[in-house]
């Protein structure tokens, strides 16, 4: 997954609480690799 995916995800999201969160749990998923 590419960051120009997190970002439009993000943005449907409307980026709200849980948005944020799901945007840190995918970075936590990533970063590792």
């Amino acid at each position: 997954m590419d960051v120009n995916t997190l970002v439009a995800s993000l943005q449907e999201l409307d980026v709200t609480a849980d948005g944020r969160e799901l945007l840190a749990a995918e970075q936590a998923g990533l970063s590792p690799q």
